[in-house]
């Protein structure tokens, strides 16, 4: 690579998301300047295949077998998958985000991937947290507004800004508060949902980003964040053990909540939309990102036309989802009862 030239880099993630994110999110990369945007189907979908598998650059691995890793957690087979694209990748750096995570501010990005020292195996991006505004009901999937957490962290009172709500927020964010990484290609590493380690997991140098350039749409609209929240309640045995607390706290109001659709609401309120007072306090403390974000340019540079990104057309598509047994889906079910039982004072 020449001194002030741009590293070369690729993004891979495993997917299970309505064509339009997927289109959305092959787009927007490819036009960023991705050599490669590697996606691993975790469910059969002929329509993505040949749409996105037409787009210079877009590579489409399907799902494999039983043997080669379909039932195992998902967190599993998402880094299972990232490794295996790690070993065959042409570019300088690997990216493992999910479709539902758009890298932004790129020649920041590009600028601390070159300036990365050769000892430096990853360099993480942080997360900016995808919010409605209360009194605007999102019209698109990408319509809000985003809120971060500085680098380093700075004081903030949580629960003095949300109430009860805090306890669904992890760091003040209502998704994944963990930075992501580009790997430095060509070494023997093992990538993570979040982090590259040797193979037998010992940590190696990461520089962390002091800008959050990582926007997640952690629900592209208030349905789709429910049923993706239910799908992993009813694929992970393990999710009431999620290590986030904030998360862990969704997953179990969702649990309890059955099929009581004004419960199922509120948590979508508490967790996913934002008052005026508490925008002003982000702002007040450095955590609000208020800009907006457009995919339809680089959909219309890439596909030629723009899929519709309406709520109500997403919603009105069905959410993938491998398919599991009736036994496995009852032992999930019973695992998960037993865990929630343990947990819950006088049970």
């Amino acid at each position: 690579m020449q001194p002030n030239a741009a590293p070369s880099w690729s993004v891979v993630a495993t997917v299970a998301e309505p064509l339009p994110l997927l289109m959305a999110f092959v787009a927007h990369h490819v036009s960023l300047g991705a050599r490669e945007v590697i996606l691993h189907l975790d469910t059969p979908d002929a329509e993505a295949e040949r749409v996105l598998g037409a787009v210079p650059g877009c590579v489409i691995v399907p799902p494999g077998d039983r043997a080669a890793g379909v039932h195992m957690p998902t967190p599993m087979r998402q880094a299972r998958n990232a490794t295996q694209t790690y070993r065959t990748v042409q570019a300088e750096w690997l990216l493992h985000i999910d479709a539902d995570e758009f890298l932004v501010d790129i020649d920041h990005v590009m600028r601390a991937l070159r300036s990365a020292p050769a000892e430096v195996m990853g360099v993480g991006v942080r997360p900016c947290d995808r919010f409605w505004l209360s009194e605007t009901p999102p019209e698109t999937i990408f319509d809000g507004q985003f809120r971060t957490v500085p680098h380093p962290p700075q004081p903030f009172d949580v629960e003095a800004v949300y109430g009860d709500a805090a306890r669904y927020l992890d760091l003040g964010l209502s998704g994944n508060a963990a930075d992501k990484c580009f790997t430095r290609t060509g070494q023997a590493l093992d990538i993570g949902v979040h982090r590259p380690a040797r193979p037998d997991g010992t940590p190696v140098p990461i520089h962390v980003m002091s800008r959050a350039t990582l926007l997640h749409f952690d629900g592209l609209t208030p349905a789709h964040f429910i049923a993706k929240m239910a799908r992993k309640i009813e694929q992970q045995p393990n999710w009431s053990a999620f290590p986030a607390p904030g998360r862990r706290a969704q997953l179990v109001a969702l649990w309890q909540a059955g099929r009581d659709q004004a419960v199922r609401d509120r948590l979508v309120r508490d967790t996913k939309c934002v008052t005026p007072e508490q925008r002003a306090a982000l702002a007040e403390a450095g955590r609000l990102d208020a800009r907006s974000f457009d995919p339809t340019p680089a959909l219309r540079a890439v596909f030629g036309s723009v899929p519709d990104l309406s709520v109500a057309a997403f919603d009105a598509r069905a959410l993938p989802a491998r398919r599991i047994g009736a036994f496995e889906r009852l032992r999930n079910t019973v695992r998960s009862m037993r865990r929630l039982k343990r947990k819950t004072p006088g049970a």
